[in-house]
C-alpha cells in the first residue's frame, strides 16, 4: 500500500473512532466503513443484479427489467450483518453500446440490434463510495 494511501487510512481510522466516541454514530459508521473498504479490503456495501447472473441473452425487440439489489454491512450489538433493499429505481444505468441495447432510468433493457453490450448500473449513497453492477447483454 502507498504510503499516502496508508496515511489516508490511518486518518480517516481516527477519526471514526473520535466520532464513535462521542458524536454521531451514523457519521462514524460511514468512516469506519470506508476504513474498512480501504484497509482490510471488507466489502461494506455492494450491489448486484438478482434477477440473472452471468450473460442475458435477447433476441432483437425483446426487453428484460433488472431487478439491482443493494447490500450493507451493519456492525450492531448482535455482530455483522446484511441490509438488504432492492435499489432498482435510485440507480443510475448506462450501456456500452446504445445501438444494441438500450436501458432506460428504471433498468429496462430493450435489445435493438445484434451485438453484445455491457450495461452497469451504478448505486451511490451520500459520503460512500458508488457500488456498480455490470452485466453482458448479447442480442442474437
Amino acid at each position: 500500500m502507498k504510503p499516502i494511501r496508508l496515511i489516508a487510512v490511518a486518518l480517516i481510522a481516527s477519526i471514526s473512532l473520535l466520532l464513535l466516541s462521542g458524536c454521531s454514530s451514523a457519521i462514524g459508521g460511514i468512516f469506519i466503513g470506508l476504513a474498512y473498504d480501504q484497509l482490510m479490503s471488507v466489502e461494506t456495501s455492494r450491489i448486484n443484479v438478482e434477477n440473472v447472473s452471468g450473460v442475458l441473452y435477447l433476441r432483437q425487440g425483446e426487453s428484460f427489467q433488472l431487478q439491482i439489489m443493494h447490500r450493507q454491512l451493519i456492525d450492531n450489538n448482535y455482530g455483522r450483518t446484511y441490509y438488504e433493499e432492492y435499489v432498482t429505481e435510485e440507480c443510475s444505468y448506462y450501456t456500452s453500446a446504445p445501438l444494441v441495447a438500450r436501458v432506460s432510468r428504471s433498468g429496462q433493457i430493450e435489445a435493438i440490434s445484434r451485438g453484445t453490450a455491457t450495461i452497469s448500473a451504478v448505486f451511490k449513497l451520500p459520503l460512500q463510495k458508488a457500488d456498480q453492477a455490470h452485466l453482458t447483454v448479447v442480442v442474437e
